[in-house]
């Protein structure tokens, strides 16, 4: 049977363990914010705007995934949900959409990232149809 002793000896272990583990995760916590929140070099932001809403008309959403600004400043947004790409002037005007569902040319079942060149032609990665898909603006 243990003696009174060698369990106030454990207890008192588990004790000073525990109250080390706090005290380093409190520090941590501390030097972590202490290293971001007092930085005066550190950039800042506000809320400036937002548009969209959820739903499959000219402007709307269905699971976003990328966005990118081309040359004139225009966004150009993919959406998985609607399986398609919409371009927004930088007010966040509706300016045209491409693509559909499916997996023929110019279809995408999974679109996922997106990129442009410098001659505007938009490039369109699509998962489930392993492939990607190029895009040249029409004037």
């Amino acid at each position: 049977m243990p003696r009174i002793d060698d369990c106030r000896k454990q207890n008192h272990y588990w004790s000073t363990c525990l109250l080390l583990t706090i005290c380093l995760l409190f520090s941590s916590v501390i030097l972590f914010y202490s290293a971001n929140a007092f930085d005066p070099n550190a950039t800042k932001y506000v809320f400036v705007k937002k548009w969209g809403s959820r739903g499959t008309g000219d402007g709307q959403f269905s699971l976003p995934v990328t966005i990118i600004m081309d040359s004139k400043g225009n966004l150009i947004v993919n959406e998985r949900g609607n399986s398609r790409v919409q371009k927004f002037d930088s007010n966040g005007t509706f300016l045209l959409k491409f693509g559909s569902a499916g997996k023929g040319d110019g279809q995408f079942t999974d679109p996922e990232h997106l990129a442009i060149d410098s001659d505007g032609n938009v490039y369109v990665t699509d998962r489930k149809n392993n492939n990607i898909q190029v895009f040249k603006p029409v004037n």
